[in-house]
């Protein structure tokens, strides 16, 4: 005699615990993804020459809830480095709509340095990627006039620079708001030297700074 109500039981039974199955190990893989980008994170951050402080990042975020400035950056107690050496740098973003959470995205460049080779400007701004600056987290959303900091990592010990000319190192900034003048972020987002290059391009944005460091042997 065959139970139908058994082996329905026992077919429901055995999809829900393969469904477990599939959910833990999906659990266990984001798990693992998630601790290897904090350990990756961690060890970028302690391994730098100069870090930011907090409590400098504290008076910036301070700053911009309290005053009419948009962005912000603050530096590390020394931005005068040997080769070789890396800092962070923290910038600051104040979201001015007053009812509307917005997402921002932010933009680093190298925008000048001490040699006189285009070409090699724009092979570190293409070669960017961990390896002379970059962001930890370029997009943000931020609360209705809410303020938010993100890290910015600047590297001096790059392969792309096997001698590091000495001299002063000029870094751009800048931060678009999406859906702002049918902003697509990141792809519509233009670079500070894009800026430089078409006053046009500012409509597109949300603000722009600056930051320099200086390369020094004798620092």
């Amino acid at each position: 005699m065959k139970f139908r109500g058994s082996e329905s039981n026992r077919k429901g039974a055995f999809q829900l615990s393969m469904g477990l199955v599939v959910v833990i190990i999906m659990s266990i893989v984001l798990l693992g993804l998630g601790i290897k980008w904090i350990t990756s994170t961690v060890s970028v951050v302690s391994s730098l020459t100069y870090q930011v402080t907090d409590t400098a990042k504290d008076k910036l975020l301070k700053d911009l809830s309290s005053g009419n400035k948009k962005i912000g950056i603050t530096a590390p107690g020394i931005t005068r480095w040997r080769p070789g050496e890396s800092g962070s740098f923290a910038l600051g973003i104040r979201n001015d709509d007053t009812i509307d959470s917005r997402v921002f995205y932010i933009n680093v460049n190298l925008i000048d340095a001490p040699f006189s080779d285009n070409n090699k400007l724009n092979e570190l701004n293409q070669e960017n990627n961990g390896k002379l600056y970059f962001t930890m987290h370029d997009m943000m959303k931020i609360e209705p006039l809410a303020s938010d900091a993100r890290t910015i990592v600047v590297d001096f010990k790059s392969k792309s620079l096997n001698d590091i000319p000495e001299g002063v190192y000029r870094f751009g900034v800048t931060v678009c708001r999406k859906d702002d003048t049918g902003v697509d972020v990141p792809r519509d987002c233009p670079t500070y030297l894009e800026l430089e290059s078409d006053q046009r391009n500012w409509d597109l944005i949300y603000d722009a700074t600056t930051f320099n460091i200086q390369i020094d042997p004798n620092a």
